[in-house]
């Protein structure tokens, strides 16, 4: 990835902070900046033109707290309402959220938000991509059991089959869902 070098100023009780930090984590400052800046980019602004942005100390209260709630209540669904509520977020949450993001839905930007939206700030799952040949092979690793594969599993045959017209074969386990999408 090429970088440019750029010169900012910032408080110094920013800069201490940041340091504090980076020496915790066992990291550098420019790492850190960058982190934050990646973050702002891929999600941040995008977040708060559509509304999820919530003032920090309201999304820490409320975010997890609905996350719980629809865990539970996936938890005690059967497995055809799983399947039935990940075919209903394929078509309707990920299509939305990936056009007003990304202005476009494509495999490219259906992946990005995949990846961007549950994976990388959500920290839901761990999200593997890897492309072979003909193949955009996508790995998602979760510790949340058979529902939640189930779930993914629609989601992404969803998604990537129905929506965008793409042959898509799926593996699932109870912690993992492995779908490999034709390009």
């Amino acid at each position: 990835m090429k970088t440019v070098t750029r010169t900012i100023r910032m408080p110094l009780d920013v800069e201490r902070e940041l340091k504090e930090i980076a020496s915790t984590e066992k990291v550098t400052v420019n790492a850190l900046v960058n982190q934050a800046l990646r973050k702002f980019v891929d999600w941040d602004y995008y977040a708060e033109k559509g509304g999820f942005a919530i003032s920090p100390a309201r999304q820490f209260l409320l975010l997890p707290a609905r996350w719980e709630v629809f865990a539970r209540l996936l938890r005690h669904a059967s497995d055809k309402e799983a399947a039935r509520l990940g075919r209903w977020a394929g078509r309707n949450v990920a299509r939305e959220v990936t056009e007003f993001w990304f202005k476009e839905f494509s495999v490219r930007t259906a992946l990005k938000c995949l990846e961007l939206f549950t994976s990388r700030f959500a920290r839901r799952f761990e999200y593997f991509h890897n492309i072979t040949g003909n193949e955009e092979i996508v790995t998602i690793k979760h510790s949340m059991g058979r529902k939640w594969s189930i779930f993914h599993e629609q989601l992404v045959r969803t998604v990537f089959g129905e929506l965008l017209g793409k042959k898509v074969k799926i593996t699932q386990t109870n912690n993992q869902v492995v779908a490999r999408i034709q390009k």
